[in-house]
């Protein structure tokens, strides 16, 4: 009976180290799975954090482009606003500056000086 008992002894002792092995093991697992959780946590936070940066950069392009309609609008409106003959031009100092060397060369071919003169000589002419 010595023997057995030695052996049952044995084998508690092997059993009581497994389950010592089984606790660290399941330690270890709810620690994995906690430093999981975290990391999950932490990861769906940045996630958020940059939709929220998305979501807000898009409102601002939204913006900018509704800007950029407006102004554009805005200009098409000032254009039709200015002479026909300034339509085009940068500014209505160049369309001026246009305009005159074109009638300058008509008054030349014309062989006039003014407008007065332009227009007779138009009305001879024809």
């Amino acid at each position: 009976m010595g023997r057995e008992s030695s052996e049952l002894h044995r084998m508690e002792s092997h059993i009581k180290e497994l389950q010592a092995e089984n606790a660290e093991l399941e330690l270890q697992a709810e620690n994995a799975d906690l430093e999981l959780q975290t990391e999950n946590a932490e990861l769906l936070e940045a996630w958020c954090t940059q939709g929220k940066v998305l979501i807000e950069r898009k409102r601002e392009i939204s913006k900018l482009q509704a800007e950029v309609e407006r102004l554009k609008d805005l200009i098409a409106a000032e254009n039709e606003l200015r002479p026909r003959w300034a339509q085009g031009y940068s500014s209505d100092s160049v369309a001026a500056q246009c305009s005159q060397a074109a009638l300058s060369e008509i008054f030349k071919k014309l062989g006039v000086t003014n407008q007065t003169e332009a227009m007779q000589a138009l009305e001879e002419k024809w």
